[in-house]
C-alpha cells in the first residue's frame, strides 16, 4: 500500500470515530467550553499518556505542514520539552510515565482536532458525569487495531525507522506523542512510499458535520452487543 493510501485510508477511520463519538456520546459529556480549568484534560501532566505510531506521526506532520513555520517550531520546541521535563523514552513501561500534550494551544485548543490527525484516544475521551454515558473501550480498541494493521501494510517494501519497531520487528509500535515530534528527521518523507510527491490524498469532507453543524440531542444509542464500559486511560 502506497504512504498516500494509507494515509486515506488512516484519516478516513478516524474521521469516522470522531463523528460517530461527537453524534453518539459527545450530547451527555459535559461542555469543554465551561470547564473552570482550561484545558485540564489535554495538559494535565498526571493525566496524558497517549502513544501513537509511525504512521500517525506521518498524518500529525501533515496537518501542521499547514501552519506556519512558528507554529510548527513551537510544537517542536514543547515535545522537546515534554520529553526532557517528564523523562519520556522508549524504556521501561512508557504509559506509566504521562506529560503536557505540545499539540494543545491556549484560546486555540487541539492543532489537530480536525483533518483526520487527532489520536484515538483524544477522539475517545470526553468527561462524563456517569462513565456509562461514554463510547465503550470497544471503539477505540478497534480503532488502534486498524491503525496498527495499516502501519504493516504502508511499510511492507521498505524498511521503517528503527523507532517504529515493536518487540516483535513489526512497523507498529506505540510511542508517547512526544517522542515522534521532538525529532521529525524520524519522519523523513522519504522514509514512507508515495510522501513527498505532491500532495496527500485528501480525506473525505465529514469534519463539516464536526465543527459547522450542532450536535443534536440524541438519545444513547443501541449499539447491539457493544458493552458500554467505564472510560479508561490510555
Amino acid at each position: 500500500m502506497s504512504g498516500h493510501r494509507a494515509l486515506a485510508k488512516l484519516r478516513e477511520a478516524k474521521l469516522r470515530l470522531q463523528r460517530r463519538v461527537a453524534f453518539t456520546y459527545e450530547p451527555a459529556a459535559r461542555d469543554c467550553r465551561s470547564c473552570p480549568a482550561p484545558a485540564p484534560c489535554c495538559t494535565d501532566v498526571h493525566f496524558v499518556n497517549v502513544h501513537i505510531t509511525w504512521l500517525e506521526a506521518r498524518a500529525i506532520e501533515e496537518k501542521l505542514a499547514e501552519l506556519p513555520e512558528e507554529t510548527r517550531q513551537a510544537v517542536r520546541l514543547r515535545a522537546r520539552a515534554a520529553v526532557e521535563t517528564y523523562q519520556l523514552s522508549d524504556e521501561g513501561d512508557t504509559y506509566a510515565r504521562s506529560y503536557s500534550c505540545p499539540l494543545y494551544v491556549a484560546g486555540t485548543g487541539c492543532l489537530v482536532h480536525q483533518g483526520g490527525a487527532k489520536p484515538a484516544p483524544c477522539i475517545h475521551h470526553a468527561c462524563y458525569d456517569d462513565p456509562r454515558d461514554g463510547p465503550p473501550d470497544s471503539l477505540q480498541l478497534a480503532l488502534e487495531a486498524e491503525i496498527e494493521a495499516l502501519n504493516r501494510e504502508a511499510t511492507l517494501e521498505l524498511n521503517p525507522p528503527a523507532a517504529a519497531l515493536n518487540a516483535e520487528h513489526e512497523p507498529c509500535r506505540w510511542r508517547p506523542l512526544p517522542l515522534w515530534l521532538a525529532d521529525s528527521a524520524q519522519l523523513d518523507a522519504q522514509d514512507l512510499p508515495g510522501l513527498g510527491q505532491g500532495r496527500p490524498q485528501a480525506a473525505p469532507r465529514v469534519e463539516e458535520e464536526l465543527t459547522d453543524r450542532p450536535l443534536p440531542q440524541v438519545e444513547r444509542a443501541e449499539l447491539g452487543d457493544l458493552i458500554l464500559e467505564p472510560h479508561h486511560r490510555r
